[in-house]
């Protein structure tokens, strides 16, 4: 079940779920979702770091720390803002840190249509915030389109966060057949 406005307003009340810093008004103006704003520091690929032609990263290896070494900060404009060009891909963490404390939420964060018709990716292909996340969220940002875009960080609203109920919560540790089976074992005999 996908949480409404009011669903996800209430949820914050009762304390299932926390922002800091808490949504301002205008970051709830979406029927199923409360949007997130960019955070300070925008951060691209250093290129030629390695004064190597070509580079590699082995897939299994590959944790966010090791792409935020290979990165380096984006020079913001005299300002403040960010300017993106056609092509561009770039990290960015979200301005609000989030916490999805009952543990039977889990969310999505996903880019806003507007500015997608802009020609703008956010998120690529992970959207998915497993119950129990507890942090700001690393966006992923690419410019598609043929025309600069311009982001002021700390309130440009680049994606949107929805958050949905999962039918029962985890199990721990993750990753542990045993306890999975026990777990489905569990909920056979209901």
């Amino acid at each position: 079940m996908i949480y409404s406005n009011a669903d996800l307003y209430q949820a914050l009340k009762r304390g299932w779920i926390e922002f800091h810093p808490e949504p301002e008004a205008k970051q709830w103006g979406d029927p199923t979702s409360v949007n997130l704003r960019v955070g300070k520091a925008f951060f691209r690929w250093e290129r030629h770091r390695t004064g190597r032609a070509h580079r590699y990263i082995r897939l299994e290896e590959l944790d966010k720390d090791a792409i935020l070494q290979e990165t380096v900060p984006v020079a913001p404009n005299p300002d403040g803002t960010i300017t993106m060009q056609e092509d561009d891909f770039f990290l960015v963490y979200t301005k609000e840190s989030i916490c999805l404390v009952k543990p039977t939420l889990a969310a999505r964060i996903e880019g806003r249509s507007k500015y997608a018709r802009a020609g703008l990716g956010v998120h690529l292909t992970a959207p998915t915030v497993h119950a129990g996340w507890n942090g700001p969220l690393l966006l992923e940002l690419v410019h598609h389109g043929p025309v600069e875009l311009v982001f002021t960080p700390e309130v440009s609203q680049v994606c949107q966060l929805i958050v949905e109920e999962v039918r029962s919560p985890p199990v721990y540790p993750l990753a542990d057949l045993t306890v999975l089976e026990k777990a489905w074992r569990r909920g056979e005999k209901r």
